[in-house]
């Protein structure tokens, strides 16, 4: 969730023992738990503002249950596909960046020397 007025936070449907994982290596303010996102997030927007547009990236795509629990829990809430607003908003990569965070072909892999292990024979 990106608020216009705040800082981002996440909804999820995760255990919440991955609370501190998900904190540590995310950038929001705040992570909820919850068993139906949606209907969390709708009701977190809907508290700020009942009537707010509220853009979605890949509308169409949404679960049926999610967009269900969107209405549910924000039934003024206006909801727009906001996909085309973040692909024109989304930073271009970083080439170098994107190319160390790709796996190396099985090949490469294979052809790494192993380190000296030392073997205990007790």
């Amino acid at each position: 969730m990106v608020p216009r007025e705040a800082a981002p936070y996440l909804v999820v449907a995760l255990s919440f023992r991955v609370k501190p994982w998900i904190e540590r290596v995310s950038r929001v303010a705040d992570v909820l738990h919850t068993p139906r996102i949606g209907l969390k997030a709708a009701q977190q927007i809907a508290a700020t503002q009942a009537d707010a547009a509220v853009g979605v990236v890949d509308f169409d795509g949404l679960p049926a249950g999610i967009a269900e629990d969107l209405r549910e829990g924000g039934p003024a809430l206006a909801w727009r596909d906001a996909s085309a607003l973040f692909t024109a908003l989304r930073g271009v990569a970083d080439r170098r960046k994107s190319l160390w965070q790709q796996k190396p072909p099985r090949s490469a892999i294979a052809r790494l020397p192993l380190p000296k292990a030392r073997i205990s024979t007790r």
